[in-house]
């Protein structure tokens, strides 16, 4: 996880960087990512959820998710660290999200913001306001999390 969830931070930030296009386009933006994790997200438990959410409003969210893992039971802890593996198809351009993530790349391959910090919280703001998109609130600001205790 500790590398899945920058990528995908890295991955909105690289390609809205430049000027202010893509602040007019979060709500559109925001519920096309949030359709792209929709199938990841039924697939996870609702404990998986959980550890991720506390993580995500962490500062320091890899301690976090170690501490909340070392809570759970042995059986819990296959569960949920199979579920995290999941994460992974972020990575692979051919899985099911990772061809959804490069269609959202280039339908806003134009969109450009100059604040990257910014425009990223919008965008978890945004999504945290749509109905079903709160796993992908949670990817984001996890991602974003990461990214600056990682500076």
């Amino acid at each position: 996880m500790r590398k899945i969830a920058p990528l995908l931070v890295s991955l909105v930030i690289v390609f809205f960087s430049g000027c202010e296009s893509a602040d007019q386009k979060i709500p559109e933006m925001a519920s096309d990512f949030c359709n792209c994790f929709s199938d990841m997200e039924k697939n996870m438990s609702s404990k998986t959820k959980e550890i991720m959410q506390k993580a995500s409003n962490a500062a320091d969210p890899e301690m976090t998710m170690k501490n909340e893992m070392d809570k759970l039971n042995e059986d819990e802890k296959m569960s949920v660290s199979s579920e995290m593996m999941t994460m992974g198809e972020l990575q692979d351009r051919d899985s099911k999200i990772g061809r959804c993530m490069a269609a959202v790349e280039k339908k806003y391959n134009g969109a450009k913001t100059l604040d990257k910090k910014k425009f990223l919280e919008k965008l978890i703001k945004e999504l945290e306001s749509k109905t079903g998109c709160s796993f992908t609130a949670t990817v984001m600001r996890m991602g974003m999390r990461i990214n600056e205790k990682n500076k």
